[in-house]
């Protein structure tokens, strides 16, 4: 028999003063296999995105929701009948979303809860600050002591630099050090924002990432939006940095390097030039935010572990991994539509 929960989040202080979007998201899981665990990223609420009346429903045998004490990324887990080999969970919610803008000349501090800034100067497995890429920050910045001017050279050398690699399967690995030490520079957005935030976090700057999806089209590219209510393989990571006084800045060097490659553009073509100032500290809320977890470590811990993104759904049927960039035969289909 199926099972219903319903329940609601708890929405933060609203921020700014750029109009609310509304949509409501569909997450459907139809896995036909035995022995199913499943872990789905919840979306969380902040001064620029609110979550509202979740519902799940499924045929699972345990269902739990459960926040990392690292990150305070929200999952729901489920556990299925371990002999059943038809295995199904519908999730659906709503959510509004708005822009987010950094006013440079008047900064209006941006701090969205109780959060441990520190927190995102440490590094981790993925996020190395060490070695070649403290070599790559000391050498970008250079003397520079201003921390907003040094954020500026990050971000111009990464969107120098690096490039949208379409061969890449979905946003890649994120690890950093990896992509300075290779010399490799080509990735997904994971890839470009993984090098952002090290760089940051080794010039001193508190950096992360965000892991979320694009839930809508965009207003300025093609790059950026979706084209139908079909999202599910629209996951994309960007990244923020904090400096007093302005608080959370927003940035995605990663969109300025898809739009080279979708639209076919030189990087000192005006419309590159124009996107590269627009996306150094400011965000177009087509797009829903999941965590900004690294190298995490699920609750119940999985066979999997720690795991380096959790920017989409992860199952483990037995010992195995479902290969979650594959969502035709995982499988799952995620659905954004306008609402009210």
């Amino acid at each position: 028999m199926a099972k219903a929960v319903l329940f609601f989040l708890v929405f933060g202080v609203l921020l700014g003063a750029s109009e609310w979007k509304h949509y409501h998201i569909t997450e459907s899981f139809d896995i036909n296999r035995t022995d199913l665990r499943l872990w789905i990223p919840v979306p969380f609420d902040s001064g620029y995105q609110r979550v509202s009346a979740v519902n799940v429903f499924g045929n699972y045998e345990k269902y739990m929701r459960t926040r990392d004490r690292v990150y305070g990324a929200d999952t729901l887990y489920f556990k299925f009948d371990p002999a059943a080999a038809k295995n199904y969970v519908i999730i659906q919610f709503d959510v509004a979303v708005r822009d987010r803008s950094t006013d440079f000349v008047h900064p209006q501090p941006v701090l969205y809860g109780d959060e441990n800034i520190s927190r995102y100067l440490v590094p981790t497995q993925s996020i190395r600050t060490d070695g070649v890429v403290a070599e790559y920050a000391a050498r970008i910045t250079g003397f520079e002591k201003d921390p907003l001017k040094k954020a500026r050279r990050i971000y111009d050398w990464v969107v120098d630099n690096m490039y949208r690699d379409p061969k890449v399967r979905g946003c890649g690995i994120g690890n950093a050090y990896h992509s300075l030490e290779s010399g490799y520079l080509g990735g997904k957005c994971a890839d470009v924002s993984a090098v952002f935030v090290a760089l940051l976090r080794a010039s001193g700057i508190p950096a992360r990432e965000v892991f979320g999806i694009r839930i809508a089209p965009s207003h300025y590219s093609k790059a950026y939006g979706v084209k139908s209510e079909k999202i599910t393989t629209a996951q994309h990571c960007r990244a923020e940095f904090y400096i007093e006084p302005y608080g959370w800045i927003p940035a995605d060097p990663a969109d300025v390097t898809k739009l080279i490659l979708v639209e076919g553009l030189k990087r000192d073509d005006p419309k590159v030039f124009a996107e590269r100032e627009r996306q150094f500290g400011s965000w177009e809320m087509t797009w829903m935010g999941y965590n900004h977890a690294r190298d995490l470590v699920l609750v119940p811990r999985p066979v999997q572990y720690p795991l380096s993104i959790f920017g989409y759904p992860y199952a483990e049927s037995g010992d195995e991994p479902l290969d979650y960039y594959d969502p035709k035969h995982f499988s799952y289909t995620i659905t954004s539509e306008p609402a009210e």
